[in-house]
């Protein structure tokens, strides 16, 4: 198949799909409002009616009927937003290869007159080498790309895993786009990478505080010694007392 109609076939595809996700959001919608409106009716009739258990139970099935509803609801929005970017990105490289120019992001953040080429080349900016390549969806994969681009492979070898990883990767078009639509979805932040980079840090660091360390191991038998001896001597005040501490050394 032509490239043009391969992405042609994807955008009918992800249109057909945005259309049945819309008509199902529609439809739980629906259910919802049922659901809630049915609780609220149970719950009038197990009042007025003496607390009859069967307008309970009835009541707790429209419950849990709303929350089914509601898990649906957000997973069909899941679902319309990663279809909604990737009939996005394939009307962009439908565009793209059809001669409309490239809607990609262009890198002009990353022009340096003083780099050696960078600035010279149309490597970044409008119509740039950088916007037909880029299909990155993070702030960290924009960095990546700018960065080979600056300072291209030198090593055989690396140009060689680099030629491979492309070739492996060309066909695959379904995974690649999967790929950057959820990165887009992710929208990553800079302060995001400066809490995972915390984050990484953070069980070195808690490892070398040995009283925490130690508190970690303590506590949980702590509570469950207090647990079992209120369940032995009907004595709660040692269990309260141990999940007070152990509440208290979380915090």
């Amino acid at each position: 198949m032509h490239t043009a109609q391969t992405y042609q076939a994807r955008i009918d595809d992800y249109r057909h799909l945005l259309n049945v996700t819309e008509s199902k959001l529609r439809r739980l919608g629906l259910v919802r409002l049922a659901c809630f409106l049915a609780i609220a009716w149970f719950g009038y009739k197990y009042f007025s009616a003496g607390f009859q258990v069967a307008w309970l139970a009835a009541a707790g099935a429209m419950i849990a009927g709303f929350v089914a509803s509601l898990v649906q609801y957000q997973r069909a929005k899941d679902k319309q937003a990663l279809y909604s970017a990737l009939l996005s990105l394939n009307e962009k490289e439908l565009k793209l290869v059809t001669g409309g120019g490239a809607d990609f992001e262009d890198g002009e953040a990353f022009i340096d007159d003083q780099h050696d080429f960078s600035g010279d080349l149309d490597v970044f900016g409008p119509s740039s080498l950088y916007q037909h390549m880029n299909r990155t969806g993070t702030l960290t994969g924009r960095d990546r790309l700018a960065a080979w681009l600056r300072s291209p492979l030198q090593l055989a070898d690396e140009i060689q895993e680099m030629q491979a990883a492309v070739k492996e990767l060309s066909p695959r078009i379904g995974f690649r786009q999967d790929f950057t639509a959820h990165a887009q979805l992710a929208n990553e932040t800079p302060q995001d990478m400066r809490e995972i980079r915390l984050w990484k840090s953070a069980p070195m660091e808690f490892l070398h505080r040995k009283g925490l360390l130690i508190t970690a191991y303590v506590m949980p038998v702590v509570v469950l010694g207090g647990i079992l001896y209120y369940a032995v001597t009907g004595v709660f005040i040692w269990m309260l007392l141990a999940l007070f501490v152990n509440w208290g050394s979380c915090c």
